[in-house]
């Protein structure tokens, strides 16, 4: 089980905000926050080009040549990947929780993905860590639209009273 946390912390717009009639509307703004990263930025780290833009631990030279061997399909190029399973496992079926200051998505990974080998401790690398890595363009991506989505709650909430 990866479990990706999501949290805000209350600078900027949430501290001038933040009070007890805003708690719903910031527990919805991380819970899109969760969902938009499993939806849109998850599959990023399953592209050919995952591998320099996310800064990928170098592979041993015997795995990669093991890949090109053995691997399915994209799982010959991507270092995520090598038959699939773990994009399958990681894409399907998550759990989304958020209170107000803390969302969370859990899903199921394969073993072999949050293990590390334990004949060769450090052999392999944190796969779990390359896979919650968020670049700066990311990052900011997702401060736009967490930012626009809170606006449009509060917005909302207010319209409400």
């Amino acid at each position: 089980m990866i479990v990706f946390n999501f949290q805000v912390s209350r600078k900027g717009i949430a501290r001038k905000s933040y009070n007890r009639s805003f708690r719903e509307e910031f527990k919805n703004t991380l819970l899109y926050a969760v969902q938009y990263w499993h939806e849109k930025i998850l599959p990023r780290h399953f592209y050919v080009s995952a591998h320099g833009k996310y800064r990928h631990q170098r592979r041993d030279a015997e795995w990669v040549q093991n890949k090109r061997k053995k691997g399915r399909g994209q799982g010959k190029f991507i270092d995520l990947l090598f038959k699939g399973t773990a994009r399958r496992w990681l894409t399907h079926n998550p759990q989304y929780s958020a209170t107000s200051r803390l969302g969370k998505v859990k899903m199921e990974a394969p073993p072999y993905f949050v293990k590390p080998n334990e004949k060769n401790p450090g052999s392999q690398p944190d796969k779990v860590a390359e896979l919650k890595l968020i670049t700066r363009d990311e990052r900011q991506e997702m401060a736009k639209r967490i930012h626009k989505h809170l606006i449009r709650q509060i917005k909302q909430a207010e319209k409400k009273r």
